[in-house]
């Protein structure tokens, strides 16, 4: 599918070189715990590469209180009650995380190794700015590319049940496109509404096509029908 074959998913766990920048310094803020394990990374000049990947995300997530101004943040750490351990040390979601994660990635030099910013989900979901209103859940990660495999690394999220660093095969259904068609992605994703807010969606889809078939311009004509 697309660019992204799963039957190529998955790094072989093998040691690497890494050329680590010298006095680097990471300009998203890292727990005590955090910082003093990326300094013994960047103090080697090989790692497996499994493990290395695996230490890289945890290192950015477990400092990263998941926060924010947006309606979706809220609705997410209200969704999945999201509790921070009071060990991090900044709040941000899955894009300061990715960010983070990516400059680690270039800082290191790991030989052999491409890696690029993604988006992918994209379910759709009733916000709590009021009742007329929907927005897109996306989630920023970062695929990361080691002759000729691939692996995606999770960036910061709430979600309890997504708490790995490398995402695992299985779990990329819930990642959603572009890693999966978008009909298996909600498929896999159907039980995460509850029926009141897919009632609500209905009623914001209704309101919707109202306010097109009302305006100036007329209605909007299906071509398709």
């Amino acid at each position: 599918m697309g660019k992204y074959d799963l039957s190529k998913y998955g790094l072989e766990n093998c040691e690497v070189e890494i050329a680590p920048w010298k006095n680097f310094r990471l300009t998203m803020d890292l727990s005590k715990d955090s910082r003093e394990k990326l300094e013994r990374i960047f103090h080697q000049d090989k790692a497996k590469l499994v493990p290395l990947l695996e230490d890289i995300v945890e290192i950015v997530n477990s400092s990263i209180c998941f926060g924010g101004t947006a309606p979706t943040i809220n609705y997410l750490i209200e969704k999945y009650g999201y509790k921070p351990t009071g060990r991090e040390a900044v709040v941000g979601d899955c894009n300061q995380s990715g960010d983070a994660i990516r400059e680690i990635l270039y800082a290191l030099r790991i030989k052999d190794i491409d890696f690029e910013k993604e988006t992918c989900g994209g379910i759709r979901v009733p916000v709590a700015v009021d009742d007329a209103h929907s927005a897109k859940i996306l989630h920023d990660c970062t695929v990361v590319s080691y002759k000729g495999r691939w692996a995606v690394l999770n960036s910061k999220s709430p979600s309890p049940d997504r708490q790995y660093g490398i995402v695992p095969k299985d779990k990329l259904v819930c990642m959603g496109p572009p890693f999966v068609p978008n009909k298996d992605y909600q498929k896999a994703m159907s039980s995460f509404l509850t029926k009141e807010e897919k009632d609500k969606l209905k009623k914001i889809d209704a309101l919707f096509d109202k306010r097109i078939a009302h305006s100036p311009k007329g209605p909007v004509i299906d071509l398709e029908k």
